[in-house]
């Protein structure tokens, strides 16, 4: 048995695949955001994170928008999401662990310059005391 297509069913599956490509579109850049942050957090760019982080939100929303507004239930729209998920999670955790790295580095110099701060201030007093004139009772 042939399976003939006729130029109408041929042309609407490519109609429906054009659709979907476009439809996909807010995922697919979401994806690529993704993978920047990723890369960014891994060699702490931290520019490139901000930047990253600031296209997040808007093509969040025109994600959710274009799943709301169309019938895109392919699994390639649930493979980008998986995708997207794991990158971002993945990007989270860098984060945290680079955050705890620079508040233990912060508390560190902290204490390192309150010590220095405290050595020069004995430092100072004893100076002081040694410049004083000595004490003359009469």
């Amino acid at each position: 048995m042939h399976n003939l297509s006729s130029p109408a069913d041929t042309d609407g599956r490519k109609r429906r695949a054009a659709q979907t490509s476009a439809a996909l579109q807010p995922l697919i850049r979401l994806r690529q955001i993704a993978e920047e942050l990723r890369s960014a957090v891994q060699q702490e760019r931290h520019e490139v994170i901000m930047a990253a982080a600031a296209l997040l939100g808007p093509t969040v929303e025109q994600c959710g928008r274009m799943m709301d507004d169309s019938v895109i239930r392919s699994l390639e729209a649930e493979e980008l999401t998986v995708q997207i998920r794991a990158m971002l999670s993945e990007s989270e955790l860098l984060l945290m662990r680079s955050m705890q790295r620079m508040s233990t580095e912060m508390k560190r110099i902290r204490i390192g310059k309150q010590s220095l701060a405290l050595v020069r201030g004995r430092r100072l007093a004893k100076t002081q005391a040694s410049r004083m004139p000595p004490l003359r009772l009469r």
